[in-house]
């Protein structure tokens, strides 16, 4: 079997991706695709999905529209939560970010990175692709190797170190925790602008360095158009020169998204570190080798840090500050701790946060 993702592998969408925002956008899109340009990007792609399977991230109503344009009459697996969705064995995954190619990797299975979407062609080769392409025109001749049974998986390889299991339950290091507030997620009856602000904060990660050094705003749909409301730049220093003013002194560090840096064009926790450090090199030391499921969809056993997260070795003489944008159980931040204790780390820890969840330890 082949999985192939839709959005900017198999037709130019990204444009659209502001709409996805908001539930307004969300249902905008589907309802209009035939009126939305949303060009195939190559014959071959349509050629090679007609015999696959659709794996998207997208909403069911929006992939099944945009297929249907497409002359698609395939299944489609929508909603998918990739990379943690299980597939097939014996499959292939054929997507345009590192994200497809991590899915591969949950599953065991070979991959084909296409370059021209929304990873680069090194953040796909960071993520382990059997195969990278720049061209729609290589794809036809790998999907015979595949079915030649010559395309084979390649486990991805750890770049940095784990704690050791032995080290698990020692004695967690002390932690001061300092917070700017309480984050209320959306749907929350005390859902407020500050947690709106912290994700706004969160979007930023989908914009290259280049895109916010030029003044990129975020946008979104609602009310039948298109709102351009605060810049990138705006929304990191509404937060900036408060977190500075609670942060100890001490050297920043930046704690991991869900998913490895290179699954996003901007690694944001680095850029705000970057400048609670003064502008001073930032050294990125813990690293999220693997997925990890989302503390917000279940499981927050510290157990999945220790095995998805690793560390440099590197070293640090000054105090830490574990720099994050939310946290929920806390977990994370006692893993990092944790990890550079075991490096060995002797000052003192802190936890700087922009927001907690009102259920947070």
């Amino acid at each position: 079997m082949i999985y192939i993702d839709l959005d900017e592998t198999i037709a130019r969408t990204w444009h659209l991706h502001l709409y996805r925002r908001t539930k307004e956008g969300r249902e905008y899109t589907a309802k209009n695709i035939d009126r939305l340009h949303t060009p195939a990007i190559h014959p071959a792609l349509l050629e090679i999905a007609k015999k696959s399977t659709i794996l998207t991230n997208a909403p069911q109503d929006y992939a099944t529209a945009l297929a249907t344009k497409l002359g698609l009459n395939v299944p489609i697996i929508a909603a998918a939560n990739k990379p943690l969705v299980t597939l097939s064995a014996n499959s292939l995954v054929i997507g345009d970010e590192a994200k497809d190619v991590l899915t591969a990797h949950q599953n065991k299975l070979p991959s084909i990175g296409t370059a021209w979407g929304y990873s680069t062609k090194e953040q796909l080769e960071q993520a382990g692709a059997t195969r990278t392409i720049t061209k729609p025109e290589e794809l036809p001749d790998l999907i015979i190797e595949f079915e030649k049974g010559n395309l084979r998986y390649q486990p991805i390889q750890p770049k940095f170190d784990f704690l050791p299991a032995s080290e698990w339950r020692a004695p967690a290091p002390e932690i001061t925790w300092k917070t700017l507030g309480t984050y209320y997620p959306v749907g929350d009856d005390k859902f407020d602008d500050f947690s709106g602000n912290i994700l706004d904060y969160k979007k930023i990660k989908d914009h290259t360095p280049e895109e916010i050094t030029k003044g990129k705003t975020l946008q979104f749909y609602s009310k039948g158009r298109i709102h351009s409301f605060v810049t990138c730049k705006d929304i990191v220093n509404k937060f900036l020169n408060k977190l500075k003013n609670e942060m100890p002194k001490s050297t920043a560090i930046p704690a991991p998204n869900s998913l490895p840096e290179y699954c996003y064009k901007i690694d944001t926790n680095r850029i705000m570190t970057y400048n609670l450090n003064e502008k001073r090199k930032t050294p990125r030391i813990i690293h999220r080798e693997y997925p990890k499921q989302e503390s917000h969809q279940g499981s927050r056993d510290i157990e999945l840090h220790y095995a998805t997260m690793s560390i440099e070795n590197a070293t640090i003489d000054t105090d830490i500050t574990i720099f994050d944008d939310i946290t929920t159980s806390g977990t994370q931040i006692e893993a990092i701790a944790r990890l550079l204790r075991w490096k060995g780390h002797k000052g003192k820890v802190y936890a700087l946060t922009i927001g907690k969840t009102r259920d947070a330890f």
